[in-house]
């Protein structure tokens, strides 16, 4: 009986000693949070019913912040846990989760408010900081509204508050200014494209331009754009006008053509050279080989072209 009854007690020691061990309050190094407030539950393991009393203020959203330790272990003993002293150098890190409001999102909030301002159809907007962004908490509503806009028409340039769709003492409100101009879509090259060459589909790409850099000779048809050949290299990125290109160059100036020479009753060729440059249609001057006249002829193909006479004129009605 001695014998069982110590056995007994050494193992009701071992489960007690065990039992306490495990549930002996431990402060944590680093902690993530997404409530308002810190509580003794969030930086320490064990603590039991005191798991829901206060400790402090949780940082901002997608902020961080230092507790002391030593402020924890005060908070812990005015709750019933008995704690020995600890280190003043002691601290918790306390990380509170959000959800992230970038610039994207800010862009698209400003554009629907500005929309009342300048009407209807895209605007870009320029913001002076383009990497600006915010936290509002996890729970928080979707959402961020545009408060106190002003726009200034001659300047195009705008200030406004971002708010945050938050009720609590962490509702963000962000100063932001910029600049906003209502875009047009237009065709420019990807590349840069030299003289001479033929403008093809996939030379080309859509994007938004400022309006105010459109006139009435901006290229804004694809259809005017592709198959043309610049008259000088076009740079990647860049409007082009519809002076800036042409029907392709098929008659370079200097090079060899077939002069044809026709009249209701027969047809004539003859061996020549091009004083111009042209495309199909085009007229230019051609000097005969053989006669060295200089004459006008109307391209017809590459290295053709028509000499144009009266009979010829006559004919062509």
């Amino acid at each position: 009986m001695g014998r069982l009854a110590i056995g007994s007690i050494f193992v009701w020691v071992f489960v007690w000693a065990a039992t306490a061990s495990a549930t002996t309050p431990t402060l944590r190094g680093s902690v993530t949070v997404t409530a308002d407030t810190i509580t003794l539950g969030d930086v320490m393991d064990g603590a039991g019913a005191a798991s829901h009393a206060f400790v402090a203020r949780a940082p901002a959203p997608g902020h961080e912040r230092m507790l002391r330790a030593s402020h924890v272990y005060s908070v812990a003993r005015a709750n019933g846990i008995d704690l020995p002293p600890v280190s003043a150098q002691e601290t918790v890190a306390v990380h509170r989760e959000g959800r992230r409001i970038d610039s994207r999102q800010i862009h698209e909030a400003l554009r629907t408010a500005l929309a009342t301002s300048m009407g209807d159809g895209p605007i870009n907007v320029d913001l002076a900081n383009p990497q600006i962004s915010f936290y509002v908490p996890t729970d928080a509503p979707v959402g961020i509204s545009v408060e106190e806009l002003a726009f200034d028409q001659r300047s195009a340039r705008f200030s406004a508050t971002i708010v945050s769709a938050e009720s609590s003492r962490f509702a963000a409100r962000i100063r932001v200014t910029g600049r906003a101009v209502r875009v047009s879509s237009i065709p420019v090259p990807t590349h840069r494209i030299d003289k001479g060459e033929v403008i093809g589909e996939t030379d080309v790409d859509w994007v938004e331009v400022p309006s105010d850099r459109i006139n009435g000779q901006t290229i804004t048809d694809i259809v005017a754009l592709v198959g043309m050949s610049p008259r000088k290299a076009l740079k990647a990125g860049a409007p082009v006008r519809a002076a800036d290109v042409r029907t392709p160059l098929v008659v370079e100036k200097g090079t060899p053509v077939t002069m044809v020479f026709k009249t209701p009753a027969m047809v004539l060729t003859a061996g020549g050279k091009s004083l111009d440059e042209g495309a199909i249609g085009e007229t230019i001057r051609v000097r005969n080989d053989n006669s060295q006249l200089i004459v006008d002829a109307i391209i017809a193909a590459p290295g053709v072209v028509n000499v144009r006479t009266r009979y010829a004129a006559i004919d062509e009605r």
